[in-house]
């Protein structure tokens, strides 16, 4: 019985990762879907965890999106005290 469960769980996830690349294009079957830490992309509305808006998103040229970052100002923070990637504000974390 877990396997067969664990079975409908891995078509449904396949197809829900395929969905988008294949010829015949369909209407989008999910309403939303969490990754490992809990973050969500809901169509059209942007990104969120758990429920709460994190990411944006505005339509540009019908292709790109522009994601409007809501912590500019951590990043402004962390870029005056000379943090320029995450590498960098791992090693300070440790020293």
């Amino acid at each position: 019985m877990h396997t067969l469960t664990q079975k409908k769980n891995i078509d449904f996830n396949l197809k829900e990762i395929i969905q988008g690349y294949v010829d015949n294009q369909e209407p989008l079957k999910i309403e939303q879907s969490y990754n490992k830490n809990g973050i969500a992309y809901l169509p059209n509305l942007g990104y969120y965890k758990e429920e709460t808006k994190i990411e944006s998103q505005k339509e540009i040229n019908q292709n790109e999106l522009l994601l409007q970052k809501n912590d500019l100002k951590r990043y402004e923070t962390l870029y005056h005290k000379g943090i320029y990637s995450t590498q960098e504000f791992e090693k300070q974390q440790l020293l």
